[in-house]
Order: structure tokens, then sequence, then C-alpha cells
């Protein structure tokens, strides 16, 4: 299958067209990974869309020239947590990735939100604080 641009995967994503428990419709959403029942999965799409659709909105990656894919991480030391990464489709290349809440024990990061670039980690206390900083990028 086909990765979605991540213009073609907001376009699916509004048009309801992942509002479904069908294990296909959710890897053609791009889940790569996961550590949940796959009926779980529906939900989690429909919680990282509405992130996806907003970061997609902030023009510092070219939609039409990236794709997303989805995770659901279990560490070591925590309880799973969702996330998802933007790469660049004709170098496969990350441009960023973002769990927008860390299952990780460690007081340090459980529950922040994590922003991974090509410089490093970021690391915020809610998703809202983290949009703000993603906003700044298109300034770059």
């Amino acid at each position: 299958m086909d990765k979605l641009t991540v213009r073609q995967f907001v376009t699916k994503f509004d048009n309801g067209d992942f509002d479904t428990y069908s294990l296909e419709a959710q890897m053609d959403a791009g889940w790569c990974d996961w550590f949940c029942k796959d009926s779980a999965l529906k939900n989690k799409t429909k919680a990282l869309g509405k992130k996806i659709k907003a970061v997609s909105k902030l023009n510092f990656f070219d939609i039409d020239k990236t794709y997303v894919y989805m995770q659901n991480t279990w560490p070591i030391d925590g309880k799973t947590f969702d996330s998802f990464g933007i790469v660049d489709i004709e170098t496969d290349t990350l441009i960023v990735w973002i769990a927008p809440k860390l299952g990780y024990k460690d007081k340090r990061y459980r529950g922040k939100t994590e922003v991974f670039m090509s410089d490093g980690s970021k690391y915020f206390d809610s998703w809202k604080e983290a949009k703000e900083f993603l906003k700044t990028l298109r300034e770059k």
C-alpha cells in the first residue's frame, strides 16, 4: 500500500475514512507499530488525527511532499503512549516526531509532550505549549 501524503491523510480523516475498526483502513492511515488491540486504533487515529491536522496547518513542511506514520509505543519503564512522525517522501528523512503525552514513569518526562527533530528532543508540559513551539518553525 502506498503511503498517503499528509494532505491525503487530512482529506481522508476529514471525510471519515478512518472512522472504522477496519485494520486495513487504520494501516492506510499510517499505523506501523502498536501494542494495543487492533480495535483500539480507530479511537487513537481520531485523537492523533486532530493533532496531525493541526500540525499540517503550521506550514513548516510541505504537506504534498511528506507522509505521516503513527505508533503506539510500549516503553520498558511506563505505560504505552501514542506518537506520530512526519517524513519527507523523497528522502525518507524524519522531519518531526511528536508524542503528545509520554507514558514514562520517570517524573521528568511523565505526561510531557515530546517533539523530536534533527537537533534533538524538546519537552513541553502540554500539547498546547508544543504547538506554540511548532508555530515558530514556519518562521525559519
